[in-house]
């Protein structure tokens, strides 16, 4: 049995690529499985754990950020 703690409402868990309705739910034991939850403001969290016997993972949503370098100078954003 895996527990989830601090799931925002209206977030969404997904277990190995697919959507589940709840929180609370049972996997099989010794198998790697994939945890996914997001919520509508764009955050998310994942985790892959092994199973072997019950667990309680808290939840912690973070907004993921990507670095773009822009150079003026780029000859592909030239101005005809």
């Amino acid at each position: 049995t895996v527990e989830l703690l601090g799931v925002p409402p209206g977030g969404e868990v997904s277990l190995d690529g697919r959507r589940i309705g709840n929180t609370l739910f049972g996997v099989a034991p010794g198998v790697r499985h994939a945890l996914e939850v997001t919520d509508g403001n764009g955050r998310s969290w994942r985790q892959v754990f092994l199973a072997e016997g019950s667990l309680s993972l808290v939840v912690e949503l973070r907004t993921h950020f990507v670095e773009v370098e822009v150079s003026p100078n780029d000859p592909g954003t030239e101005k005809n």
